[in-house]
């Protein structure tokens, strides 16, 4: 303490230090005392206390490490199980987690949540011709493309070998159309062909149940895609046309509801 800036402050004439070590003899930290008075040598005999507190703190810091390495272990584990190996991200498992957690949080904010499921249209045929060293490379590419066009709070995972879903959290449906676009256009550029399908989450339902609108919107754009394979936006356009469709019915449910809700409040009030 002869040159620790803190003498820049106050003067020391009086100090008591206490090494903390722990269980295997390596140094934590030091207990220390400082005083700017000195100090009768009597305070020699309260140094078996003040050790015994050192040998405390030295016990409570290495169970404060080991637990929290515990944590980090057990965070680590849980992450890798939720991972899929091959692109890294969220797995079928990771997936359903993820979904349930944002299902809480929407029916306590009402967050507003929309689900995007993505299949690849090829693999099969590519696994077939060209080996599963290059179907490989088609689920990296279509992994890639997603990843590098949504947002840090949206989550991305690939749920089945050829089929991939996003989450989208604070949407509207024209974001979710741009997000349709976006995801196509990102597709394109890395020559993965897929149908996309996206559904806009009523508060009222179940996620799961957006989840298979999502799905039966997919189903119905990669119908379009097997009679018109190569035009690609029109079978989008019937995608994003079903979005429409339970946009336009949402929004009818909505406003029966607030009538509804208006008409109970009358009630009552009377």
């Amino acid at each position: 303490y002869c040159e620790a800036p803190i003498n820049d402050a106050v003067t020391i004439n009086s100090y008591v230090g206490v090494p903390i070590l722990m269980g295997n003899g390596k140094l934590f930290g030091t207990l220390c005392a400082i005083d700017t008075e000195p100090q009768s040598p009597g305070l020699e005999s309260e140094m078996m206390l003040v050790r015994m507190f050192a040998n405390l703190l030295g016990l409570i810091a290495e169970r404060d490490i080991r637990l929290l390495e515990r944590d980090r272990t057990i965070d680590q584990v849980r992450n890798e199980s939720q991972r899929d190996e091959l692109t890294g991200l969220y797995n079928r498992r990771g997936w359903e987690f993820s979904v349930a957690e944002q299902e809480l949080q929407s029916r306590r904010y009402g967050s507003a949540l929309s689900i995007l499921i993505l299949d690849l249209d090829e693999l099969k045929t590519t696994n077939d011709t060209l080996g599963h060293q290059a179907g490989d490379q088609m689920i990296i590419d279509a992994a890639a493309s997603l990843k590098s066009v949504i947002r840090p709070n949206d989550v991305v995972a690939r749920i089945g070998g050829d089929e991939f879903a996003v989450l989208t959290t604070e949407i509207t449906p024209e974001g979710g159309e741009a997000l349709c676009h976006r995801v196509m256009s990102a597709l394109d550029e890395r020559g993965v062909k897929a149908s996309i399908g996206l559904a806009i989450h009523d508060p009222r339902d179940s996620l799961a149940d957006t989840v298979h609108a999502a799905d039966e919107a997919m189903y119905q754009m990669k119908s379009e895609r097997r009679k018109k394979p190569n035009i690609a936006s029109a079978s989008l356009q019937s995608s994003i046309s079903y979005l429409h469709k339970q946009r336009n019915a949402v929004t009818s449910q909505a406003r029966s509801l607030k009538d509804t809700s208006s008409f109970i409040v009358h009630l009552v009030a009377k």
